[in-house]
């Protein structure tokens, strides 16, 4: 009875949440593979990581796009495999969310507005 009505409702919240979360990661996926390309290539082979103007990037074709959502969908499952509880999961992303904004987001910051300004 309540049980499965609550799974019911699990599942048909998630067959609503998951295409409005997939959506904006999927679209800004690009830029960030982008952005992680610049910065490696400022750190790793002296190129400069800001440009001089900045040119939005072309929208990603339908091929490219459906490329990404399975990569993101497959990234997830993989972590749900990997990680059957979701206490870790939670765990796990909020550790690294807390060390990616407190160390790791200033030092790229510091880098990428020292290059503009010299």
């Amino acid at each position: 009875g309540a049980a499965w009505l609550a799974q019911l409702l699990t599942g048909c919240s998630l067959l609503i949440a998951l295409p409005l979360g997939v959506q904006p990661a999927r679209d800004q996926l690009p830029e960030v593979i982008y952005s992680i390309q610049c910065l490696c290539g400022a750190l790793f082979f002296g190129r400069s990581a800001a440009k001089s103007s900045y040119e939005p990037m072309a929208k990603p074709g339908p091929t490219k796009r459906v490329l990404h959502t399975a990569g993101i969908l497959m990234t997830a499952a993989s972590l749900a495999v990997i990680f059957p509880s979701v206490t870790a999961i939670v765990s796990i992303a909020t550790g690294f969310g807390s060390v990616l904004w407190t160390f790791i987001m200033p030092m790229v910051m510091i880098f990428i507005l020292r290059h503009r300004a010299g």
